[in-house]
């Protein structure tokens, strides 16, 4: 009886948050769905629940409000409709190196995010364009692979990382040439055509090691025929352009990842009047005009208060704190997606069923926004 009791409780636990070290993970990943939205209802229908339905209820809207997403930022939006088509030109390229990008930005911009859900995108486009899954070989068809750079990255590792990803097995005691071309063959048979590198800030300036894993990743460009895709922090003052190299007019000239790779920087959200971007055109009638920067952070908030399931209606709660929560989180996606899932969730645990900046003072962000907050605070005070 104990036993069968410990086998139910073990089959309701949840599964471990996803990661992208295997196949099998990116692929849980893609086939992931989104969790259900559950209705709104108001108070007074709350009210009318007994105490279980309204458990159920709160804890549904709680892990709904932990995990909708992602969020179509326009960085987000722009990256896609850039890289997208490349990705899709590069299937038909000749043999060679194909064209790549980099994706730069601070951390907690979004990065992976962005990559993750741009490979998503293109596997399910895949999927629907070639049914049967396996490749010509009879191999499952993996169009996608995914590699986490992590400190002291080498060649062998950076292979090896690969061969866990595709559960390739290689001999112990085996060198980085021969795990990367049984890595190489293994992305040939399952006719891999888009390769993730994160984290590429991994590779130090300067580091032999890491020149020369800089130099593995062109050589994987020109024996696999797939799109590379890196991202990381500051990539662009790293020396990943000079390929390790210093940065001299010769280097640059001389760099062959210079040429190859797009770069493409994402960042926080402003909170001014500059010109965003202007609509020029409009669709369906729109008026041209031009969007600012507080007008793309204000687009952002209502996004978000449009997946919020709170009991007070009102499509206003965070635009009428727009400029709090900006000055809370310097514009970064990462902590304001944070401050208004766990203030939502807060609202449903002390009935208000509304966010208030009483309920996000209480609320403690990462350290970076933490300090940034005081000394924003500070300075608009007139303080020092």
């Amino acid at each position: 009886m104990e036993e069968q009791q410990e086998q139910a409780d073990s089959a309701a636990l949840p599964d471990a948050p996803l990661t992208f070290d295997t196949w099998e993970e990116w692929e849980a990943f893609v086939s992931q769905k989104p969790v259900e939205k559950p209705s709104k209802v108001s108070r007074t229908q709350m009210s009318a629940m007994t105490f279980d339905q309204r458990k159920l209820y709160n804890q549904s809207r709680v892990d709904y409000h932990n995990s909708f997403g992602p969020i179509l930022t326009p960085d987000m939006r722009r990256v896609h409709e850039i890289l997208l088509p490349l990705i899709r030109a590069n299937l038909l390229a000749q043999p060679g190196a194909r064209r790549g990008a980099v994706i730069d930005g601070e951390g907690t911009v979004g990065k992976t995010t962005i990559l993750a859900n741009l490979g998503k995108q293109y596997e399910l486009e895949m999927r629907e364009r070639y049914t049967t899954g396996r490749t010509r070989q009879n191999d499952v068809y993996k169009p996608v692979a995914y590699v986490t750079l992590r400190g002291a990255t080498t060649i062998k590792g950076l292979s090896t990382k690969l061969a866990k990803f595709y559960n390739t097995p290689y001999p112990k005691g085996a060198d980085a040439d021969e795990i990367t071309d049984l890595v190489v063959n293994n992305a040939k048979r399952c006719a891999t055509t888009l390769l993730f590198i994160d984290d590429i800030h991994y590779l130090k300036p300067g580091n032999k090691t890491s020149q020369d894993v800089n130099n593995h990743i062109k050589d994987f460009a020109n024996s696999i025929a797939a799109t590379i895709v890196v991202a990381g922090i500051d990539v662009k003052n790293n020396k990943f352009f000079t390929e390790g190299l210093g940065e001299t007019p010769e280097n640059s000239r001389k760099s062959q990842t210079r040429r190859r790779f797009t770069l493409l920087e994402v960042g926080s959200f402003k909170y001014d009047e500059e010109v965003a971007y202007r609509i020029t055109q409009g669709s369906d009638g729109e008026t041209p005009r031009v969007v600012t920067n507080k007008d793309v952070w204000m687009d952002l908030l209502k996004l978000l208060e449009s997946n919020l399931v709170l009991g007070r209606r009102s499509e206003n709660t965070l635009l009428e704190l727009d400029q709090y929560l900006w000055s809370r989180t310097g514009g970064f996606i990462s902590a304001l997606c944070h401050l208004v899932r766990r203030g939502a969730n807060m609202a449903i645990e002390n009935g208000s069923e509304r966010i208030t900046k009483s309920i996000l003072e209480t609320i403690l962000l990462d350290q970076g926004a933490e300090e940034d907050y005081i000394v924003r605070s500070r300075t608009s005070s007139g303080l020092k």
